[in-house]
């Protein structure tokens, strides 16, 4: 019988198919791993995306928690968080004890990452598409739990001592939307049901600083840096149409009309911190000057009607007596119909579900053919109009009405991405 035999093994031509396969396939690796556009260049760009954002979300958290009470970045607190709680930062070059930040926009380092403090907002990560919001959307703020604010009548001037309490489950809508800055203001679906008690000269003084700072005290947020406030007039004044201006520029008080000089010579009275105020005229000698020329005269360097002034209540009282040039007042009060005539689409967030008066942290001077001066606090709904506390001969009365917080928050802060929920509401990251 005959053995046959086969031989085994690759050919030549197979060994050379085999070897190109692997260059190519060696090719492909390499150029998905060290290409520009490969896994290690992509890792580090990610790397270097994921650094950026970080460091842009640390400064953008000590930013937040920089603004005062009035909403507005307080430079000094700015300088000390950045520097206190985020380690190595510097400012051109050298750390904010040599060389602060003194305006905005200013651009800061860390780590080899600037991030650029632009104004009122952070610039450190994707513009917000603003344009997904609108004025009276929900958004799920929430507020740290609180004790409640001991008022006493030393400080409001009412008669007795007052205790406000913090109220759980309050929603908040839009107000407003600053394209400019990304900041966008949120107030309470409605007023508080507790209210707050003012009277007199204590009243007038303090009203304002009381109202910010019982608002800041029960309604902030400190995890996101936001404090609170009381909504003012200058919040509603964002929204007045043509005709709601049109009616607060032709209001008059008998004959006395918005934006009229008079001038009290009859041993008049006035708060003490209405001396301090713009458009105050303590003494002035109006001689022989027309309307505009003693408009002119007055007060142009004084805090405004808006401004709470004091860090703590005062206890003054009353000015001293105007000498024989008296008190010349201007009259920047007005009384105006509170609909969508005078305030637009924000008159569904302003209004109250039933007529409910709320505070404006904001004063007023007003004249009277009576032969009195008027001080007091402006409200809202179902008016926009004011409570005098103090007349200028020297009588006192008082007044107690809602809050409505308002807070300030950062565009960026929204989950426009998870876009609303269920019920309409925009929530926070």
């Amino acid at each position: 019988m005959r053995k046959s035999t086969k031989d085994t093994g690759i050919t030549l031509i197979a060994l050379v198919v085999t070897i190109v396969v692997l260059l190519i396939l060696a090719g492909i690796i390499i150029r998905l791993v060290f290409s520009d556009n490969g896994i290690i260049n992509k890792a580090r760009e990610s790397e270097e995306a994921e650094k950026q954002s970080r460091i842009a979300e640390m400064v953008n958290l000590e930013v937040l928690g920089s603004y005062g009470t009035e909403g507005k970045i307080e430079l000094g607190v700015l300088n000390n968080n950045l520097e206190k709680n985020i380690e190595g930062i510097t400012h051109d070059g050298e750390t904010l004890t040599n060389n602060p930040i003194t305006s905005l926009p200013s651009t800061v380092e860390v780590d080899g990452v600037e991030v650029v403090i632009n104004g009122d907002y952070i610039r450190g990560e994707e513009p917000v598409d603003l344009t997904k919001l609108a004025i009276g959307d929900y958004v799920d703020y929430t507020y740290d739990s609180a004790a409640n604010y001991e008022l006493s009548k030393n400080q409001s001037g009412y008669t007795n001592d007052q205790v406000i309490a913090q109220e759980s489950g309050l929603r908040w809508r839009i107000l407003n939307i600053d394209t400019s800055t990304g900041k966008i203001d949120l107030t309470t679906e409605k007023a508080t049901d507790a209210t707050v008690d003012f009277r007199g000269c204590l009243g007038y003084n303090n009203g304002v600083y009381l109202l910010h700072d019982i608002c800041a005290k029960l309604y902030s947020n400190r995890s996101l840096g936001v404090t609170a406030r009381s909504i003012s007039l200058d919040d509603l004044d964002k929204h007045l149409t043509e005709a709601g201006k049109r009616q607060r520029d032709s209001y008059k008080t008998n004959a006395v009309q918005y934006g009229d000089v008079v001038t009290y010579t009859t041993n008049p009275r006035y708060p003490s911190l209405y001396a301090k105020e713009n458009t105050s005229g303590i003494n002035l000698d109006v001689t022989g000057l027309s309307e505009d020329g003693i408009k002119e005269r007055l007060k142009a360097d004084g805090i405004d009607r808006s401004d709470k002034y004091y860090e703590t209540p005062t206890t003054e009282v009353f000015g001293p007596t105007p000498g024989n040039n008296g008190m010349t007042i201007y009259s920047n009060y007005y009384e105006i119909g509170f609909n969508t005539t005078t305030y637009g689409e924000a008159f569904s967030v302003l209004k109250q579900a039933s007529s409910k008066y709320y505070w404006l942290a904001t004063r007023y001077t007003n004249n009277n053919t009576g032969g009195y001066a008027y001080f007091g606090i402006f409200f809202a709904d179902p008016t926009i109009g004011g409570s005098y506390l103090v007349n200028s001969a020297g009588g006192q009365d008082g007044y107690h009405y809602c809050l409505r917080p308002v807070v300030t928050i950062d565009a960026n802060l929204i989950d426009m991405g998870a876009g609303k929920d269920e019920n309409g509401t925009w929530s926070l990251k």
